[in-house]
C-alpha cells in the first residue's frame, strides 16, 4: 500500500476527524466516546499554530482525499535534543503496514530537518501490542523507562514503556 504523508492544513479537518472519531483511535487514545465535532475543531486550529507541534495527515497514493492516519511530532520542552513522536492509523487500514511506515517517515522527517535532535522518543502503552511492534520494526529501542498514565474516561491508570531511536546525522 503505498501512502504519502504532508503537514496538515485547515482545510484538512473533515479528514482528521473521521480519523479522531474511529473506533480505535477513540480507545487508543483513552476516551469512551468519539469526540465532539466542533470542540475537535478547535483543538485542531489551536494545534496547527503551536510552534512545539507538528500535525502530519497520511493518505494513500490511489486515495488522496481520506486520510488514513496520522503522526504528531512534539517538540519536548524539557529535552531539547528529543522529539516525541505519536501516530494513528483507522482501523480499516490496521495491519497493512502503514504505522511502520509512518514512524519511518517520522526518523527521516527529523534526521532531515532538525540536525541537532538526537533522540526520537515514543511512549506506547504496554497493551498496545501493535504499535510497539511498529517502533521494533524501526529499530528503536524498548527501554526500562515507563511511566502511569491515567485514562480518565476509563477511570483507568495505563503503564507506557518508552522506546527510543538514536538520529545519526
Amino acid at each position: 500500500m503505498e501512502i504519502f504523508i504532508e503537514i496538515a492544513n485547515e482545510e484538512d479537518y473533515e479528514g482528521f476527524y473521521n480519523l479522531k472519531i474511529d473506533k480505535n483511535n477513540v480507545f487508543w487514545s483513552g476516551f469512551k466516546k468519539p469526540p465532539k465535532k466542533k470542540k475537535l475543531n478547535e483543538w485542531f486550529l489551536k494545534q496547527l499554530s503551536r510552534q512545539d507541534r507538528i500535525i502530519f495527515l497520511v493518505r494513500l497514493n490511489d486515495n488522496p482525499k481520506k486520510p488514513v492516519g496520522y503522526l504528531y511530532l512534539d517538540f519536548l520542552e524539557d529535552d531539547i535534543d528529543s522529539i516525541s513522536v505519536s501516530y494513528g492509523v483507522h482501523s480499516d487500514f490496521m495491519g497493512k503496514g502503514i504505522g511502520t511506515k509512518i514512524i519511518a517517515h517520522a526518523f527521516e522527517y527529523v534526521r532531515a530537518n532538525y540536525t541537532t535532535t538526537k533522540l526520537l522518543v515514543g511512549w506506547v502503552s504496554t497493551k498496545n501490542i501493535a504499535s510497539m511492534k511498529v517502533f521494533k520494526k524501526n529499530n528503536f529501542i524498548e527501554t526500562n523507562e515507563t511511566k502511569k498514565v491515567l485514562l480518565v474516561d476509563f477511570n483507568e491508570e495505563i503503564t507506557m514503556i518508552k522506546y527510543i531511536k538514536n538520529i545519526n546525522h
